[in-house]
Order: C-alpha cells, then sequence, then structure tokens
C-alpha cells in the first residue's frame, strides 16, 4: 500500500509540475463554465465508473461463485491456474494505458483512416504469435501446471486453458477500451460489459456442475472474449463510418 501511495504522489505531482504552465489560468475557473458540458461529463463519469464495476465483477466475481457452488478444492485449482494465465498481461496492460491517449489525439485530428489502418496492422501482427503461443500452452499446459507448483495441481490444467486463451484474446484486441473511449461508445462500453455478466453467470451456473472449475473459466472466456469482440468490431465499424464520411 505505501509502495502504490508512494508512486500515486510521485507520478501526480510530475504531471503537475509538467503542464503546471498550461492551466495557469484555469486554476480559479468558475465550475459554471463547463455548464453546458456538465451533463455529458455526469453521464460519461457514471457509465464509465458502472462499466468498470461490472468488468471488477465479471473477472473478479468468479471464485466467489465459484465457491459458492462447488467447495475449496476446485477454487484452489481455479486460482492457481487462474494466476498463472493472467501474469500475461503484465505486459498488456501498460500498453493498454498509453494507447488512449494517442488514439484520442489521433482521433481529435480526424485521421479516422491512419487510426484503422494501424490497429489492423497490430491486430494482425499479434494474432499469428498468439495462437501458436495458445497451441504450445495447450499442448504443455500440464506439464506447466507440474512445472509451476507440481503434480498435485495437475487438475488446474484445464481451467487454465480457457483462462490462458481469455488473456491471449484480450492481448490480441487490448486496443478495444482506449477506442471505446475515444469514440465516444460509453455507453455501448456498460451495456455491453452488463450483457457480458449476465452471460457469465448463466453460463456458470450451467457448467459448473458437470465442469466443475473449468466451467467458470469457460463463462468467463465465453463472456470476456464475446464482449471484447464485440467491442472491437463496434470501433472498427464506426471508424469505417467515420473514414467512408470525410
Amino acid at each position: 500500500v505505501g509502495s502504490k501511495l508512494i508512486s500515486s504522489i510521485v507520478l501526480n505531482g510530475s504531471t503537475l509540475i509538467l503542464i503546471g504552465d498550461k492551466l495557469k489560468g484555469f486554476w480559479k475557473a468558475s465550475l459554471s463554465h463547463l455548464s453546458q458540458e456538465k451533463r455529458q461529463i455526469r453521464s460519461y463519469i457514471v457509465t464509465n465508473s458502472g462499466s468498470r464495476i461490472l468488468k471488477n465483477l465479471l473477472n473478479n466475481g468468479d471464485v466467489l461463485l465459484l465457491g459458492a457452488l462447488t467447495g475449496p478444492a476446485p477454487v484452489a485449482f481455479y486460482n492457481i491456474a487462474k494466476k498463472l494465465a493472467q501474469s500475461i498481461l503484465i505486459v498488456v496492460d501498460p500498453i493498454t494505458s498509453s494507447m488512449f491517449p494517442q488514439l484520442s489525439h489521433l482521433i481529435t485530428q480526424r485521421k479516422f483512416n491512419e487510426v484503422k489502418v494501424m490497429l489492423q496492422k497490430v491486430t494482425k501482427m499479434l494474432l499469428l504469435p498468439s495462437l501458436i503461443f495458445m497451441a504450445v500452452l495447450y499442448w504443455l499446459r500440464e506439464d506447466i501446471i507440474q512445472l509451476a507448483y507440481g503434480s498435485e495441481f495437475v487438475p488446474a490444467a484445464e481451467p487454465f486453458v480457457y483462462l490462458a486463451a481469455n488473456a491471449i484474446l484480450a492481448a490480441i484486441l487490448f486496443w478495444n477500451l482506449p477506442m471505446l473511449l475515444s469514440m465516444g461508445l460509453v455507453n455501448f462500453r456498460f451495456k455491453g460489459q452488463l450483457a457480458a455478466l449476465i452471460v457469465g453467470i448463466a453460463i456458470t451456473y450451467l457448467t459448473v456442475p458437470s465442469m466443475g472449475a473449468s466451467g467458470v473459466a469457460l463463462g468467463l472466456l465465453i463472456a470476456n472474449g464475446g464482449s471484447q469482440l464485440v467491442f472491437s468490431l463496434a470501433t472498427y465499424i464506426k471508424l469505417n463510418h467515420q473514414t467512408s464520411s470525410e
């Protein structure tokens, strides 16, 4: 907690120092200047925060749901598989954060075609290595679990495959969240996250009795993967519309 607090202070302090000169005329500005945009700002804050809450429920509520439907042993195997699979996203999360200002800048300049070409190239570049990586993970799933945790945790191999596929899909389509925010599709994101949460819960209830921990992992893959694909398709369609209208 202390390290996060220090990191936050350093990062925010550095940001204020860098942009302080540009904000000099705005420190004492009245909020009445934003009266016309107040409704849009409020809507953005509420829907964006709601989307993040729904996403956290989907990604973190799975363990609680599995525990309620089964017992401690499946939860233990699932947790092990999830921690190992989520290590894939360590590289992706910083890239996602850094993409938002760049995409927003390009979209503000109405360089929609350049954005579309960039996203196509990035996705194609990541697709083949990700598929090969997923095939290797599937082939060596039990060996990976045994090497990392020991032979007694081999039952975690099957949910690990589903969770790794979910992480790899998120890595390939890492750009869809920055694009949704940049293109103003915040309400669409909220509705998509709500639908994904409902689908994930439904699939979990249907599959856990026969599949155990793998049922939760499958539900998370279908819910998250489906929403990722829908979000990416929606942003791409809007990009095409903006490009054709120019």
